[in-house]
């Protein structure tokens, strides 16, 4: 099992805002995503453990992904009491590849965005 230290140093992509997604027929906010995994906000409690799929939407592409929660934990911000939880992505599942390329897509956009916008600088 990775350490806390290791964990963190994955790139988690945060969306301009957050995206609506679901796990079943219940809504959830998406708040990131990385190449391991998702933190989403909901309104509903979930077990530790237990098998879910997320779904959502982006750039026209709807992803499904069986995931595991890792964590859930009932959490108090400006916008009143929500549950917080950590899903890791099912190692198995043949859309962690189209998750891994949208992550990809949207560095590298963000990069080449940045690059343009960045001055030379003199010697």
């Amino acid at each position: 099992m990775k350490s806390k230290s290791e964990r963190r140093n994955i790139q988690r992509i945060r969306f301009d805002s957050p995206l609506t997604a679901k796990i079943g027929t219940n809504r959830v906010t998406l708040v990131d995503v990385s190449g391991t995994g998702a933190r989403i906000e909901h309104d509903f409690p979930l077990s530790s453990g237990k098998q879910v799929t997320l779904e959502f939407e982006f750039e026209g592409a709807t992803m499904h992904i069986r995931c595991t929660v890792a964590r859930c934990k009932l959490e108090n911000s400006e916008r009143g009491a929500s549950y917080r939880s950590g899903l890791a992505f099912d190692r198995e599942d043949p859309s962690l590849l189209e998750i891994r390329q949208l992550i990809s897509s949207v560095v590298n956009r963000d990069f080449a965005a940045r690059k343009l916008h960045l001055k030379p600088v003199k010697p």
